[in-house]
């Protein structure tokens, strides 16, 4: 019965730690670099090529792949990412107050501006290849995405 119950624990404490290392999670930092919010979000990995008329078209007949998040009640699409210079942010929904942030991992403020399109372009290719934080406030939320420029 022991060895019974011990490998039950076992396979469960497994199952659990497999689960909890594929769950996806945003972290925010302070100026310091000290991490002050852990968020566990739903994100998934698709094709941009894929049907999907639940965004609005884009002209590019080439699609990269995408990576798909809801922020608030907004699905949001951000491709190419790694990207080579051009990141293309798409909205589901019209944005009422949208705003983003582009800085480098020491924090630095690289780039800001106001969301008012469901389309939006930014051109990273000024920057040096490296790991860049976009930050989008949308209607009140906030939420970070690695950006990586090849």
């Amino acid at each position: 019965m022991q060895k019974f119950t011990l490998s039950f624990f076992l396979l469960f404490v497994t199952v659990a730690c497999i689960a909890q290392g594929n769950l996806p999670r945003t972290y925010e930092y302070d100026n310091a670099g000290n991490r002050i919010l852990r968020t566990t979000v739903r994100l998934r990995q698709a094709v941009a090529a894929e049907t999907d008329t639940s965004f609005a078209d884009v002209s590019n007949s080439k699609q990269e792949p995408y990576y798909e998040e809801i922020v608030g009640e907004n699905n949001i699409k951000v491709y190419p990412n790694p990207t080579k210079g051009m990141v293309t942010l798409q909205f589901d929904k019209p944005v009422k107050t949208g705003l983003y942030r582009l800085s480098d991992l020491s924090g630095k403020l690289l780039s800001d501006g106001t969301i008012t399109n469901p389309i939006v372009t930014l051109d990273l290719s000024r920057y040096e290849n490296g790991v860049y934080l976009l930050t989008l406030t949308l209607d009140g939320q906030t939420d970070t995405w690695k950006i990586i420029k090849q």
